[in-house]
């Protein structure tokens, strides 16, 4: 089943580091809350979202918890996408609706795709077209386009029909920046990455003018200010005119967050601030963005701990898996166990 959320549709954003999963694993034994389930992910929205079942052959099913491990929607549902602006999106049998934090289908299960709610719309998809609805289910947007992508800062991506130019539709569904593009990506900071028909890469402002120049073979949005970008296989991050700030002699880079950047040489990965200058030399096998001021990272024996933006060792690596914080907690599992630490490593729900 296509996952609308994060479909690619012909342009991989530079470097874009993958994020590590939370490896699924046999659980010893169903006494904690938490022992039922072969996955956890991070919270979004006061609830998590939770899997039963490792292989497609044997069944995989999702469901919701709460922050006391209370079951808000069991394992039902064969696809489900975390909350986002009050509801989440699942799917049975094939067709896609959303639920409510109660668990009650807000939206009927009648779509063969959706996307995420954002700036109170979310993309419906309906015999190979696509449109909009609000929260309340109404239809804001007749499916037309062949591809609607999320909204952000207000305006969200739209190409018309397959092999055709991307533009960009404001919240009533008017047509603000004309198909012209080849690929375009969503907005971030006031500004988009375009493509045009030579495979060249650029940026446009709220209005569609290119304000950064079509030159670049690769290129990401923007994110605390700065964009990785790339040209003759040389990288570096540039601000919103389009100067050099970093100059990178890195394999790759992920965007900045907060404040830090994700580098990788010779498959060891570590972090630089905003003056390029390394505050965690590449040593680590893996390693996650910062969230909440900790990063997953991982040693040569695949073992996983959090580290803090000094580079610090901030939780021992001692777990079998991590996971990014969010609302707090992480998920990590240990031991075949899966359960959420708080920023002290403290166990809070198992």
């Amino acid at each position: 089943m296509r996952n609308s959320i994060k479909r690619i549709t012909g342009l991989v954003l530079a470097f874009t580091l993958v994020m590590a999963e939370i490896p699924s694993m046999e659980v010893q034994a169903a006494k904690t809350k938490l022992g039922q389930y072969d996955k956890l992910f991070g919270f979004s929205d006061g609830i998590a979202r939770v899997e039963k079942g490792e292989t497609v052959v044997e069944g995989i099913t999702e469901g919701f918890i709460d922050k006391n491990g209370n079951e808000i929607v069991k394992p039902e549902y064969d696809n489900a996408y975390d909350f986002s602006e009050g509801l989440a999106a699942v799917a049975k049998d094939f067709k896609w609706g959303f639920i409510d934090k109660t668990g009650n289908e807000a939206i009927a299960l009648q779509y063969d795709a959706v996307g995420n709610f954002s700036d109170g719309l979310a993309m419906i998809r309906k015999k190979e077209k696509e449109g909009l609805i609000d929260k309340d289910g109404n239809i804001v947007l007749e499916p037309k386009y062949y591809i609607i992508e999320q909204f952000s800062e207000g305006l969200a991506p739209i190409c018309i029909s397959i092999g055709q130019e991307w533009g960009f539709i404001d919240k009533n569904g008017n047509e603000v920046i004309k198909p012209e593009f080849n690929y375009v990506g969503s907005f971030s900071e006031g500004l988009a990455v375009v493509m045009d028909k030579n495979g060249k890469y650029g940026y446009i402002n709220k209005e569609g003018k290119v304000v950064i120049n079509l030159e670049y073979d690769y290129a990401a949005n923007f994110s605390e200010g700065l964009a990785l970008a790339g040209k003759n296989g040389k990288y570096r991050f540039i601000d919103k005119t389009g100067k050099e700030v970093i100059k990178l002699k890195y394999d790759s880079a992920s965007n900045f967050s907060d404040g830090l950047a994700m580098i990788c040489k010779k498959g060891k990965y570590g972090y630089i601030n905003k003056k390029g200058k390394v505050i965690v030399k590449p040593k680590y096998v893996y390693a996650g963005n910062f969230s909440e001021g900790l990063a997953w990272v991982a040693d040569k024996n695949w073992r996983y701990g959090y580290i803090n933006k000094k580079g610090k060792i901030a939780l021992k690596l001692n777990y079998d898996g991590a996971n990014d914080f969010s609302e707090g907690w992480a998920a990590v599992s240990k031991k075949g166990k899966l359960y959420f630490i708080d920023k002290k490593g403290k166990i809070v729900l198992q």
